[in-house]
Parts: C-alpha cells; sequence; structure tokens
C-alpha cells in the first residue's frame, strides 16, 4: 500500500504550468462546501480539453465569485493518461493557514549544488517517463529505484554531510524560494533526522508552497522511518499539518495528509482526536476523491478516528469499499459535518 501512495502523491506533479500534459480526465473542487457546485459550473467544460492558460482566468474568475475570497487551480499530472485539476476554494469569512513572512536573507546555495539540482530534476523526469518509480525509503530518505536518479540521490547523501550549516541557513533565511526549496530536499539526506526534523517543521510555515511541499514529503518518509525506529527519538509534532488540511494548496493538503497518517498510526487518543474535531472536513473531502491514492490518507485516517482495525481499513481501500469508512466515521463526525 506503501508504494501506491508513493506513486500516487511523491511523483504525481502538481503544476500550474501546462506544457505537454494530457487532456484533463478529473476535476476535483475543495474547500468551501457551499461553493462546489457552482464552481464545477465554471470549470465543467475543460473535461478532456487540454490545458492552456485558460486555466488562469478561471481560477481568477471563481475567486471573484460571490462568497469566494481566494481560489487555486492545481494540475496534477499524469495518473491513468490524464490530468486531474484540483480547485480550491476558500469562501468569505473561512479560516486558513498562517505562514511566515518571506524570509529576505541573502544566503544562497553553491553553484554545485543548484546544479546538482538541476540533475535530479532532469533525471527523474526521464524516470517518470519510463515508468521507473520504485523508491527505497528505508534510510529515512528517498532512494529510487532508477539507476540515474538514484546516483544523484547518492550525491545529496554527500552534500548533505558536507554542507548541513549552509542548509539549514538557506532554508530558513534565504529570499530565493527555489534555493529555499533544493536546501530543504538536500537537508533531509543528511544521516541525523532527529536534528535535521526541526529545521524541515520550521519549513512548513515558509509562504512558499513548493518549499512546504519539499519539507512535508522529506517529513513523511522521516516520520515513516521514526516510526520503525523508535529508539531514534525523533520528533514531529501533528498542528502544523493539521492547519494544512485547510489550505486550498493542493499539494499542502495532500504532503500534509501524508505526514499526519504516519503520525496517527500508533493511534494515539488526542491526535485522533484532534483530526475528528478540527480537520473532519477536509479528511471526508479528501476521502472521496476519485484518485485511490489521493484519497487513502483520509480514508486511513478517517477508518482510525471510526475505531476500524487497520486490517479493516486496508481491507475496504483494496476492495474499493470506501463508502463504508466514509459512513462508520460519519457516525462520529462533529455535528456540523454530518451530511
Amino acid at each position: 500500500m506503501r508504494t501506491c501512495v508513493l506513486l500516487c502523491s511523491l511523483f504525481l506533479t502538481a503544476t500550474r504550468a501546462f506544457a505537454q500534459m494530457p487532456p484533463v480526465g478529473r476535476i476535483e473542487v475543495f474547500g468551501h462546501p457551499e461553493s462546489v457546485e457552482r464552481v464545477r459550473a465554471i470549470v465543467a467544460d475543460l473535461q478532456g480539453r487540454e490545458l492552456s492558460a485558460e486555466i488562469r482566468d478561471r481560477e481568477r474568475l471563481i475567486a471573484e465569485s460571490s462568497g469566494v475570497a481566494e481560489a487555486t487551480i492545481e494540475a496534477v499530472c499524469c495518473d491513468g493518461g490524464v490530468t486531474t485539476l484540483y480547485v480550491g476554494v476558500r469562501g468569505e469569512g473561512d479560516s486558513a493557514p498562517r505562514f511566515n513572512a518571506s524570509p529576505e536573507g541573502a544566503a544562497r546555495l553553491p553553484g554545485s549544488l543548484v546544479a546538482l539540482g538541476e540533475r535530479f530534476d532532469r533525471a527523474l523526469a526521464d524516470a517518470v517517463r519510463r515508468g521507473m518509480v520504485g523508491d527505497d525509503m528505508s534510510a529515512g530518505h528517498s532512494m529510487l529505484a532508477d539507476s540515474g536518479a538514484r546516483a544523484v540521490q547518492e550525491e545529496f547523501i554527500e552534500a548533505a554531510s558536507a554542507h548541513v550549516p549552509r542548509l539549514r541557513e538557506v532554508l530558513a533565511t534565504s529570499g530565493d524560494p527555489g534555493h529555499r526549496a533544493l536546501a530543504g530536499q538536500i537537508l533531509a539526506y543528511a544521516a541525523d533526522k532527529r536534528a535535521i526534523a526541526p529545521d524541515l517543521v520550521a519549513a512548513v510555515r515558509d509562504p512558499d508552497p513548493a518549499v512546504r511541499n519539499v519539507a512535508m514529503r522529506a517529513l513523511w518518509i522521516i516520520a515513516s522511518y521514526a516510526s520503525a525506529h523508535p529508539d531514534l527519538r525523533v520528533e514531529i509534532a501533528p498542528d502544523p499539518f493539521v492547519d494544512l488540511l485547510h489550505s486550498i494548496v493542493w499539494t499542502d493538503r495532500n504532503k500534509a495528509s501524508l505526514v499526519l497518517m504516519e503520525l496517527s498510526a500508533a493511534r494515539d487518543r488526542a491526535l485522533l482526536e484532534t483530526l475528528r474535531a478540527r480537520a473532519f472536513e477536509p479528511l471526508l473531502a479528501m476521502a472521496r476523491w476519485e484518485n485511490p491514492g489521493h484519497a487513502l490518507p483520509g480514508l486511513v485516517m478517517l477508518g482510525r478516528v471510526a475505531g476500524l482495525s487497520e486490517e479493516a481499513i486496508f481491507a475496504a481501500v483494496s476492495e474499493g469499499r470506501h463508502q463504508t469508512i466514509i459512513e462508520a466515521a460519519l457516525r462520529l463526525a462533529p455535528r456540523p459535518d454530518r451530511r
């Protein structure tokens, strides 16, 4: 099941650019329940069409709709040869996650690390095109099966070992979000996961969604590693990720849900109650997404909130009986979510 999550959530690309992406096969609207049908009507005719800059016009049109404060559209590629549009909507008066102010520091990564990041991007794109996206996360960071991408990741390990202070500084203070994102990506390969986890958790509040995405992707893997190695005493507080389940940025919800799925595996009662009380609606919306990999974290966490066993949850998921999990959770939903 972990492989399914990885394929569907780690290497499917969310983007606001549209070059060479397949036609739209799914449209998911999330965020402000009262606006869902109206928003669907605005984007419905994009189904089956090639992507273009017209998407940004629809985004503005949604944002200008009555009762809507903000909207985002992200194109996620490529499940089953199609693109999914995730349309996030924040209504007027809705709460939203709070992010840090944009850093303005002069710290930058050396050119050698920038070039290393560019080589990895090319190798990853090639691996995805060839379907070589198997992944080993047993060391607490991603090591791809593809030999070209894996070779660059091995250089990440060396770079992290040699540049931890600079990586930390850039991640926390650089005025360039591209450098912050790459710093977080490489820092995740440092050997001492307990030492770097606080740096990555701090980056979850970064104002740039790409930086948040990199940090949470790394923390998802570290959380899994920490669960398998409790003696390392790696601590990852859940609160920032619970907040991001209310973001209208799809990558925020996607990666935050993966981290929380790992953190809730021990079934800590306080965390499950927090998910029930503060995040039931976004988990419910996620559990209803058509893409099974994207829906999985929501289904798993709703199942845990409902008290279902892990065996029952994953049996229902594998057999496509998602509604049984949703119905069990709805019996314990906070009153506003009973629908």
